[in-house]
């Protein structure tokens, strides 16, 4: 399940998934197969979380270690006749080991399982994050890292960052007279986060956030033990947006570097996107551990783009900077669509490739 909607990921999601307690954590590297999406371009990390049945009945965990650093776990599941509750939490306190660079953050996944013989089997998991941060600016100097006064200090107190995400995610196995196994994925994400962008001249306030929603659904056919084949559909709805503004003006630079810089609003603008792709993907055991597969994927993306301020390279109210303008552009209202027929490894378009792998170990099943 992707964390963040197509077109809008970056490093920073990587804080919103629960990895500390994580039953086992997949690194694939190189660009995705077909099965993976637009979003898998230079490799894909795939986390998995423990079913209620996989989970103790309780277990707490405390660490604790220098610079005022502590961390608290809670693991509880319930295992009845037709449902399974599972619970994950984690807190941590860090206070930094450089001067006001400490945070806090919280982490949750919640599990619901549901399936006996004759009915559904479902699975429905929430997972949300919370993360306060002092950050830490850059030391500055030739080998300043080896000075341990150095090293340690923090030329910029005044810096943060806030985020948080709350996704929910299902799955359901529909047990009807089909050649293969039929599994749907719907989904819901939120996120939010501000930050100081103290590594900028006039350090300005960014906020971004989105909702998103979708559904993944895949067909296992069933073509014997040496051939395997997936298809299916994807689809994703988004509403995303971004604003940035600076509070003063810009003195930490060159006159020339500090003019195109103004104060207020630098960026408000929201942007709505559509994702549809289908996929197929071809496995063939060529010996019980040397695997030979084949993909594609078709996809299209559709993204509004919506301005919420005067469009072009001045301020806010339309004074231009002199004499070379601004340096925050920005685009007016436009709406862009991504529809490759090509083969191709981008976000967006046509997803063909061969592939020859070994199988060294497996994940076991029901822990796709």
């Amino acid at each position: 399940m992707p964390i963040r909607p197509v077109g809008f990921c970056n490093v920073n999601e990587m804080l919103e998934i629960n990895t500390e307690q994580a039953d086992a954590i997949e690194i694939l590297r190189g660009t995705g197969s077909a099965l993976y999406g637009s979003n898998s371009v230079h490799g894909t990390i795939n986390v998995l979380q423990d079913a209620p049945l996989q989970l103790a009945p309780w277990q707490l965990g405390l660490g604790l270690g220098p610079d005022q650093y502590a961390r608290g776990s809670l693991v509880a599941s319930h295992r009845g006749e037709i449902t399974g509750l599972g619970l994950k939490a984690l807190y941590t306190h860090d206070g930094g080991w450089r001067d006001q660079s400490g945070f806090d953050e919280g982490k949750l996944n919640a599990t619901l399982t549901t399936g006996v013989e004759g009915s559904i089997p479902s699975r429905f998991d929430l997972a949300a994050t919370k993360l306060e941060q002092q950050t830490a600016g850059f030391i500055l100097g030739e080998n300043a890292y080896r000075d341990p006064d150095l090293r340690e200090q923090n030329l910029n107190p005044e810096a943060y960052r806030n985020a948080s995400a709350v996704r929910i995610t299902g799955l359901v196995q529909p047990q009807a007279a089909l050649p293969g196994r039929l599994e749907l994925r719907p989904y819901f994400r939120t996120s939010r986060m501000d930050f100081l962008q103290h590594f900028l001249l006039g350090q300005p306030v960014e906020r971004n956030g989105q909702e998103s929603a979708g559904v993944m659904t895949s067909f296992d056919w069933d073509l014997g033990d040496r051939l395997s084949l997936i298809t299916g559909l994807d689809l994703e709805w988004a509403d995303s947006f971004l604003v940035e503004d600076q509070d003063g003006p810009t003195t930490g630079g060159s006159p020339a570097a500090n003019a195109i810089r103004p104060a207020g609003l630098h960026y408000d603008y929201s942007v709505t996107s559509n994702v549809a792709g289908g996929y197929a993907q071809l496995d063939y055991a060529l010996t019980p551990s040397l695997h030979a597969g084949a993909g594609l994927r078709v996809e299209y993306v559709n993204y509004d783009y919506d301005n919420h301020m005067l469009a072009g390279n001045t301020d806010e109210d339309g004074v231009p900077c002199l004499p070379a303008g601004c340096l925050y552009s920005r685009p007016a209202d436009r709406s862009d669509s991504f529809h490759q027929r090509g083969p191709s490894s981008a976000c967006a378009g046509t997803h063909t490739g061969l592939m020859l792998h070994q199988r060294i170990a497996r994940v076991p099943s029901g822990r796709r």
